[in-house]
């Protein structure tokens, strides 16, 4: 945890008085980064929000996902929304796969959720694997090496607090 806490302050991920929207699936990692995120609240005067997506992609361990952490955020105390989005339909009307599918929708959610709240931040709970994953995702695509960099800690308002951290650490 004080690894974590020390990455944020030393990447300025987080300023006092910031709006924050975590994106939260119910997996380890977006768990930790809520937990996190909750933890530091009164330390930067937070206004925190969770943003779950159900892609409908896996029936009902989805929506016990979404369930789930409904239940965290009312015992933590955080204001959420829970968004349904038939991605596999989004695939088919768009010509993607549901991975791209799923990608689309869920940055158009966040932006949309952003501006909602007036944002200042948005987490996600990216780790060191999804970076080498990515790197290996751009590599296999063919990209010049400028384009390997990815998942930087900070990119605009998206922060990754996670990223110094494995899956294993996790």
């Amino acid at each position: 945890m004080k690894r974590i806490v020390q990455f944020i302050a030393d990447k300025n991920l987080l300023e006092k008085n910031d709006t924050v929207l975590a994106a939260v699936s119910g997996g380890p990692d977006s768990l930790l980064l809520l937990y996190i995120l909750a933890d530091l609240r009164a330390e930067y005067n937070l206004t925190l929000t969770v943003i779950h997506i159900n892609h409908q992609l896996r029936g009902e361990t989805a929506a016990k996902e979404a369930e789930f952490v409904g239940e965290i955020c009312r015992q933590w105390q955080i204001p959420y929304r829970i968004v349904s989005k038939n991605v596999s339909e989004y695939a088919q009307s768009h010509h993607l796969s549901e991975e791209a599918a799923g990608h689309e929708v869920r940055y158009r959610i966040f932006a949309e959720e952003m501006r909602r709240l007036n944002a200042d931040k948005l987490a996600l709970g990216h780790h060191l694997n999804d970076r080498a994953e990515s790197v290996l995702m751009h590599i296999i695509k063919g990209c010049s090496p400028a384009g390997l960099a990815v998942l930087k800690a900070k990119e605009g308002k998206i922060i990754r607090p996670l990223l110094p951290l494995t899956k294993q650490e996790i």
